[in-house]
This record gives structure tokens, C-alpha cells and sequence, in this order.
């Protein structure tokens, strides 16, 4: 499953991997934005097995219950599924606890529901409970630790977009021993609002709603000239420049809307938002950085294109059908989009795993000699990974080589792009400073 995972990424990248010990009792929590894809991703890319706690509806067939329980998933009830099983999570509270206290490790998403925001959502208290449960059990004497994940998806839904996974500095149990103590009720609250505040650092969190649509623009336009600056720049660096963008706009959240208005920053935001989604809905797909590429450099890349395009072709005949099918049954099935990317790596992975043994027999059976059929395998291996490299290629180039033979009015369409996002980078700077 690892492959999969790492082909349906462009990049992934983890940060702060040694706050994460090899053994001991540690509670995972994580912020929750894309279904089983979190849990999966954390496990892939951890020294250690995950036990896991998922929503209580996946475990209303007797077959599902049964699976879910063999991959150490326990199950946990909200109000949504019925009143009626809230008071299931007391077994499964204690069973969490139970596993702290064999020296496991668990993961479980405080927000208590997966959604797509860039926000933290207010924590729910089974963190704590599950915690303390364990830790007041041997009075507070060995050490169980509460590590806050933040898990960043570019796009969490996308085939081909960036996962960096910040695993911040550990909560102690035993610092909450002497509160727990005296207030039980005190500590939750006091444990939970510290978590809170970890995973809002290692994770992009967006205070005002009202900015979803424009954080979402300038993520797409306006970050990647700010990434252009740093060369190299890594997933780490990408997200520090996104909390600035961030926390401009969180600042603005707590200025009062008169005195916003008083000094013409809302008007200029607004303006902003429409300017940048009237100019990603006339370029889609643009990144306004390859505005600045030479015109040899787009003639480069369009020969490159020319050239690459019947190979990728072939490679998408022999290697594409599993991503087409896992794409057009996830858009079917998934009935929100946080569980999109799930079920689209899934099916496509274990496609791809059918369609490759099956082809690899067929290379077996050629009537060529074994050294022939070597090469034809290695060939076979090689077409996959220039298909999917391709691809990435096309999809970031296609825009920019569209734009290069089109024509607004008189004059070239590159030069009417260019005046146009100068404009708004010049806003963008003014209003961010960056």
C-alpha cells in the first residue's frame, strides 16, 4: 500500500519524525480532512503498528465490523449515528486506555468528524478521557505521551498533489497529574485547549469562514511566487509561507468590520477576491511564476511535449486503466469528497496490482528468449514511471504552452497575462507584505 500512497502524492514529506518514539504509549492526534487516507498515510510512514479510532456507522455491517476490528480499528459513536450507541464508546474508551497501558499506540482525530477545511475545528474531550483513563490507572507513574499530527494536503482529493505531516513536540500525561488530581473536569478542559493550540500551529487553521474561497486562490496563484523566491523550496517552507498569508487574514478577523472599512482593507480584500478568481477562471491550470519563462523556454517545453506524448500515450494505454477506473468509481461512490481520495487509491492501487501480475504473465509467455524478456519487463517498468512523471509534467506546462500561440486583440496573450497578474501581485504584496 505504501507504493500507492506515494504514487498518488507528487510529494510527501514528514517533519519533526523524531518526536515520534519507537515504543512507549503514545495517544496520535491528528487533525481529520481526508478518511482513511490519514490514518493510512501515519502508518505507512511510521517504525511501529497504529491502532486507530473510526466513526461508529462504518461498522454497522457484520463484514465491515468484522474487517475493521482485524486492522485493530476501534469504533467510536457521535450523536449523528443515534443516541441510542453513545453509550457503545465506553467499551471503546476503555479498550483505547487498555492499549496505553500495554505500551501501544493509538490514533484519534479530536474534532471528532472529517471535513475539508483549512481550519482546526473545537476538540472534543475523548483525547483526554482516553488519556487520563490510562495514565490515573497506574497513578500517573509511567510516562504516556499525547502526540499532536498535522496533516497538510495541497489538495486532499487530488490525484498528483503534496502530503507534508508535522508531528509536533509531545503533551505529557504526567504534567497533568497534579490537576487531575484536584479537578479531574479541569484537566480535560486544560489538556484539550493545550492540543488545540498544537495542532493549529502544525496545521494551516483559518479563524474566518468568510476567507475559505480566497485563501483557496491564493494558495493556487499567489503562493507559488512566493515559493519561487526560495530555491529548493520544500513542503516545509511552503506551509510557513502559507501560515503568513494565514495570519495576516486571521488579524483581520479580530479587527472590528468598521474600522477594516475605516481604513479600506475590506474593500481591497474583496477586490482581491474577485480579481483572483475572474483571473483563475479565464487561465485554469495557469501558475502565473511560468508567466516569467522566456519564450524559448516555452518552445522547450512544447518540443518536449511534442516528443514525450506518444510515449505517455502508450503508457497510458498499458498503465492508465487502473487510475481511470479508481478516479470513475470514486467521483460514484464517495459520497463527499473527503472520502474521494481514499477510495480512489485503493482501487486504483489494487488494479494496478491485478493489471501488472496479469501483464507480467503475458511478458512470461512471449515467445522470445529470457534476456528479451528482461528487457521487455524492464522497459514495461520504466514506461509506468515516465507515464506518471509525464503526466505531471503536461499538467503543470499545459496552460502556459496554450497561452503561448494565443493572441488577445493585438498583441500576445503572454503579454496581456503578465500585465494583468502584475497588478494583482502588486495588490497581493500590498495587502501581505510578502
Amino acid at each position: 500500500m505504501k507504493p500507492g500512497v506515494q504514487v498518488f502524492y507528487r510529494r510527501i514529506q514528514i517533519v519533526g519524525q523524531s518526536n515520534f518514539p519507537k515504543q512507549g504509549a503514545v495517544l496520535v492526534c491528528g487533525n481529520h480532512v481526508n478518511a482513511f487516507m490519514d490514518p493510512v498515510a501515519l502508518q505507512l510512514h511510521s517504525d511501529r503498528p497504529l491502532y486507530s479510532l473510526a466513526r461508529g456507522d462504518a461498522f454497522q455491517k457484520n463484514w465491515a465490523k468484522r474487517l475493521l476490528t482485524q486492522l485493530h480499528i476501534l469504533p467510536i459513536y457521535r450523536k449523528s449515528e443515534g443516541v441510542e450507541n453513545l453509550s457503545k464508546n465506553e467499551a471503546s474508551f476503555s479498550a483505547s486506555a487498555e492499549l496505553l497501558q500495554n505500551q501501544q499506540a493509538l490514533i484519534i482525530y479530536p474534532e471528532a468528524i472529517c471535513v475539508q477545511e483549512r481550519r482546526i475545528r473545537k476538540l472534543k474531550k475523548g483525547a483526554a478521557r482516553i488519556l487520563f483513563e490510562a495514565a490515573a490507572k497506574n497513578e500517573f507513574k509511567s510516562s504516556i505521551l499525547a502526540l499532536p499530527v498535522g496533516m497538510n494536503y495541497t489538495k486532499p482529493y487530488q490525484f498528483r498533489s503534496d502530503l507534508l505531516i508535522i508531528i509536533g513536540e509531545p503533551l505529557k500525561a504526567e504534567s497533568y497529574a497534579s490537576i487531575y488530581r484536584a479537578n479531574p473536569q479541569k484537566a480535560l478542559v486544560q489538556f484539550t485547549n493545550d492540543l488545540e493550540l498544537e495542532l493549529q500551529t502544525n496545521t494551516i487553521h483559518l479563524q474566518n469562514p468568510v476567507y475559505d474561497q480566497l485563501i483557496e486562490l491564493l494558495f493556487d496563484l499567489y503562493l507559488p511566487v512566493i515559493n519561487a523566491r526560495h530555491r529548493g523550496c520544500d513542503l516545509l517552507t511552503s506551509f510557513q509561507n502559507q501560515q503568513q498569508i494565514v495570519s495576516v487574514l486571521n488579524q483581520l478577523s479580530l479587527v472590528p468590520e468598521t474600522s477594516i472599512q475605516d481604513n479600506g482593507l475590506n474593500h481591497q480584500i474583496k477586490q482581491l477576491e474577485e480579481q483572483l478568481l475572474n483571473f483563475s477562471n479565464t487561465y485554469p491550470g495557469l501558475n502565473p511564476v511560468q508567466i516569467n519563462l522566456s519564450f524559448f523556454s516555452r518552445v522547450v517545453r512544447l518540443l518536449a511535449l511534442i516528443v514525450g506524448y506518444p510515449i505517455f500515450s502508450l503508457g497510458l494505454i498499458l498503465h492508465g486503466l487502473p487510475f481511470w477506473l479508481g478516479n470513475w468509481a470514486s467521483n460514484r461512490l464517495a459520497k463527499n469528497r473527503e472520502f474521494k481520495a481514499s477510495l480512489m487509491m485503493s482501487i486504483a492501487w489494487i488494479s494496478w496490482m491485478l493489471l501488472f501480475l496479469l501483464q507480467t504473465i503475458c511478458i512470461l509467455f512471449l515467445p522470445i528468449s529470457h534476456t528479451h524478456k528482461v528487457e521487455t519487463f524492464t522497459i514495461y517498468i520504466l514506461l509506468g514511471f515516465f507515464t506518471l512523471y509525464f503526466h505531471d509534467f503536461l499538467t503543470i506546462n499545459k496552460a502556459i504552452i496554450q497561452l503561448t500561440f494565443k493572441r488577445e486583440g493585438k498583441g500576445s496573450a503572454v503579454k496581456k497575462t503578465h500585465e494583468k497578474w502584475k497588478s494583482l501581485k502588486e495588490l497581493c504584496e500590498k495587502i501581505f507584505q510578502l
